[in-house]
């Protein structure tokens, strides 16, 4: 999948994010709700947690990873990235029909130019990164030169309600490959708030 030159309009946050609150993102056609009838996600009840086997593992601290080191092309079933390894995004990496679980304290280096698309194509798609405030998830550059150098994490608005979490998340050095910043958002409402834990 090669990316069009123009993008849908993105809530744009700096090239340099750091994301120390839980961010849920909720369909503006869900309402926010998942199918459980949890509210966004954050509340755990909806198996994001790990606890109930959704993510892929029976882990609830996503300590084992199911794919990996390297990282490439499209992401179609359920993948866990843990801190068991150091994960590296070799092409552009696209989230369609799956959720990808991204476990506390996970290192994601990103190659030049390239980025992580969550429901580009228009399939429901998911993206839960479960960063902790004592071991948080962290994506850079590869090079970790300056900013710009990769192209950001991007989020589309087919993306599953309930699904879309990033919590205790830096992402360094992004913004790069004709993005406009380190995340984007596109058709979705955006919740911030703090976290229980």
């Amino acid at each position: 999948m090669s990316r069009p030159s123009s993008r849908p309009p993105f809530i744009l946050l700096a090239p340099t994010v750091s994301v120390m609150v839980l961010i849920a993102l909720a369909c503006t056609s869900g309402g926010g709700k998942d199918d459980t009838g949890a509210t966004d996600g954050t509340d755990g009840t909806d198996g994001s947690d790990g606890t109930d086997g959704s993510d892929g593992t029976d882990d609830p601290g996503h300590t084992t990873s199911t794919a990996g080191p390297e990282h490439c092309g499209q992401i179609s079933e359920d993948e866990v990235w843990a801190a068991d390894m150091v994960h590296v995004i070799t092409c552009d990496v696209y989230v369609e029909g799956a959720v990808l679980s991204i476990g506390p304290g996970t290192e994601i280096q990103v190659e030049n130019n390239l980025g992580l698309l969550v429901s580009y194509s228009g399939s429901a798609a998911g993206l839960m990164v479960d960063g902790r405030g004592s071991d948080p998830v962290r994506f850079h550059g590869a090079d970790q030169a300056s900013a710009g150098t990769w192209a950001g994490i991007s989020i589309y608005g087919a993306s599953q309600p309930g699904q879309l979490s990033l919590s205790h998340t830096s992402i360094e050095d992004a913004g790069g490959y004709g993005a406009d910043a380190a995340l984007g958002i596109a058709d979705i409402k955006p919740l911030i708030g703090t976290s229980a834990g």
